[in-house]
């Protein structure tokens, strides 16, 4: 089953509406919807927090909706030391080297809860780059979400 099927029936079997949803990752309806009709929406869009979100209110393991979360086995810190130690050593400017990457790493190596903050594509991209692991620049960002949002209709 591919990942928007896998959310969508998610959704619906733990009684969830897209509004319900959205609300719940703090995006709009039409997010939900893009996320429950496009392969690479996750991956592109929702940020490590919000997929570890969705996998708890749907019941099923982060690693089912994005196969790459199966790597993450080292902490925010642990990533973000490494994202930062992999910017210094280029010694090209962070903003020049976020033009060539494609991505705002000023941002992103600000601190370590701007980590879980970035899509998967982020980390994706930066491993490509620098051509490391994508283990080693993945953290393992889980976050126990509030069910309350969502019980309160």
């Amino acid at each position: 089953m591919n990942i928007p099927s896998v959310i969508k029936e998610g959704r619906r079997k733990v009684g969830l509406r897209k509004k319900d949803l959205a609300r719940i990752l703090d995006i709009s309806e039409m997010h939900v919807y893009d996320l429950e009709s496009y392969d690479n929406e996750l991956k592109e869009t929702l940020t490590i927090e919000q997929i570890y979100k969705l996998a708890e209110f749907l019941n099923i393991l982060p690693e089912n909706l994005c196969n790459e979360l199966k790597h993450c086995h080292i902490t925010n810190e642990q990533a973000f030391g490494e994202i930062k130690h992999l910017i210094n050593q280029t010694q090209i400017p962070v903003n020049m080297l976020s033009e060539k990457i494609g991505w705002d790493l000023e941002f992103c190596a600000s601190s370590t809860t701007s980590i879980k903050k970035q899509p998967i594509m982020f980390f994706i991209d930066l491993a490509t780059w620098f051509n490391v692991s994508l283990k080693s620049v993945l953290p393992n960002t889980t976050s126990p979400p509030n069910k309350t949002l969502f019980n309160n209709k």
